[in-house]
């Protein structure tokens, strides 16, 4: 007990790995997947593309039947909170 409550801990390592980072090599593979994409007729990933984001955004925005009588109920409460509130506070 007394040893452990003298005894000193060890600093913690730090254990880094460098990484080699080739912005130039990183942009031309880019580009080369993006043409070849192009020249393939296939949709280029990360692309601006309005099908897709109109798609996304109405799927978004539809909001289920759960989600219109959750929101309905705590209105409800929230109606119920105000009105208690005030009939105890005014009479």
């Amino acid at each position: 007990m007394i040893s452990s409550f003298f005894k000193t801990r060890k600093p913690k390592s730090f254990d880094f790995k460098a990484r080699y980072y080739n912005e130039d090599k990183e942009e031309m593979e880019a580009r080369y997947s993006r043409i070849r994409s192009e020249i393939e007729g296939k949709s280029v990933e990360g692309g601006y593309r309005p099908a897709d984001f109109k798609s996304q955004w109405t799927k978004r925005k539809k909001t289920t039947s759960f989600e219109k009588k959750s929101n309905m109920r705590l209105i409800l409460i929230f109606a119920i909170l105000c009105a208690l509130s005030y009939f105890l506070l005014y009479n």
